[in-house]
């Protein structure tokens, strides 16, 4: 199990590691709007409010690289990130909406353009 930096009620960014489900969001009594964005290139996360999350798994909401989903803190919420994979997760507490930097996509699809170079 991982820690997060900041603490709670400000930014955090945690490391999941592998499927080990982790709490990322204590439920809180009145809930509060967060921000949960997926920092990784490459991986997903999953997300639930049931400790039983992991990939593929009904219950699991897959957030793909460099997306985010808003949530309520009104439940608990549990993440893991793909087999063997070490993946940064940023938990934004009152945050609704966020979209890559160009240049986060950017480096996501210049190996895809180097590949499509390379057969022409």
């Amino acid at each position: 199990m991982t820690t997060p930096s900041g603490s709670p009620g400000s930014p955090q960014v945690w490391i999941l590691q592998g499927t080990q489900p982790t709490a990322i969001i204590q439920q809180q009594s009145e809930g509060a709007p967060y921000l949960l964005a997926n920092a990784s290139l490459a991986n997903n996360v999953y997300v639930s409010t049931d400790n039983n999350v992991g990939p593929g798994g009904s219950n699991a909401y897959m957030i793909a690289p460099l997306g985010s989903v808003a949530i309520t803190s009104a439940s608990q919420w549990w993440a893991c990130t793909d087999p063997d994979a070490t993946t940064e997760l940023d938990v934004l507490p009152g945050g609704t909406s966020e979209s890559p930097a160009p240049a986060q996509i950017a480096e996501v699809i210049a190996p895809l353009a180097a590949e499509i170079a390379q057969q022409i």
